[in-house]
């Protein structure tokens, strides 16, 4: 009886602290929803056009390749971002995600930010509100990418997951590749998704329903990844759109309205 009351109470506490370390999130959520209402669609697919697509190639194979650990991204502003490796501890798990994830660092670039403008108003067509690109990163998969297993359990994008983003996030991967068994492919829920073609792009509640990547047998997997912020008033959308691969989402909601 007594370790079931500690285990409670240990659930109260790190609830509580999960809330007030987010409390601008729930803030920005509540006004949202009131004004706008709740999203309820779990996922929207569209097309990327295979010009749009090249181009992002195009990019990514001209742009600098980086591991979850490289010296570099330690010289990147967090002060306004929430960091991916955010517990030292766990250094051995962000070392074994790098055997199967090459990350790209993204510059400011014309095409992204007229691709991003192009998106914008399918994404808050879907979601029903204004909203901020508050992260963009890309990456490539390799073939017969495996989860980590660090501490007794799974980590990573190749198993079943949910992101635990504070409420009002999205996010929108655009796949370069095929989404098929050679390339790799989507599963969100019982639903995976499939393409024999390049340039399928889902919008989804990445907090709100279990998904994963699963992995190809034979080919790289290039992917863009946009994660989204509902906002009750219009922004400026691109202002925090270009992040790092060690970077998930805005330290406070309000940053969006600076």
């Amino acid at each position: 009886m007594l370790n079931k009351v500690i285990n409670l109470y240990r659930i109260i506490k790190k609830k509580i602290l999960y809330i007030k370390n987010n409390y601008s999130f729930y803030i920005n959520n509540f006004i949202t929803n009131l004004i706008y209402g709740k999203v309820s669609i779990r996922c929207h697919e569209f097309k990327t056009s295979k010009t749009d697509v090249d181009e992002f190639i195009k990019i990514l194979i001209n742009s600098k390749e980086l591991e979850f650990l490289n010296e570099e991204e330690n010289n990147f502003q967090f002060n306004q971002r929430k960091r991916f490796q955010n517990n030292p501890l766990e250094y051995e798990a962000y070392k074994d995600m790098s055997k199967y994830t090459i990350w790209f660092k993204l510059s400011d670039s014309e095409f992204i930010n007229g691709y991003l403008k192009k998106i914008i108003p399918i994404i808050k067509d879907n979601i029903k509100s204004p909203c901020s690109i508050v992260n963009l990163r890309a990456w490539k998969s390799l073939p017969n990418s495996k989860p980590t297993f660090f501490k007794g359990r799974k980590r990573g994008a190749f198993r079943m997951h949910t992101d635990k983003f504070p409420p009002g996030h999205f996010k929108c991967m655009i796949y370069l590749n095929p989404l098929n068994e050679k390339y790799g492919e989507f599963q969100i829920e019982e639903k995976k998704i499939q393409s024999e073609t390049s340039g399928t792009s889902i919008l989804f509640g990445n907090s709100d329903y279990n998904h994963q990547a699963i992995t190809g047998t034979e080919n790289d997997r290039f992917v863009i990844e946009i994660t989204i912020m509902r906002t009750f008033v219009k922004v400026n959308e691109l202002k925090y759109s270009y992040g790092s691969p060690n970077t998930t989402y805005l330290k406070n909601a309000f940053f969006a309205y600076l």
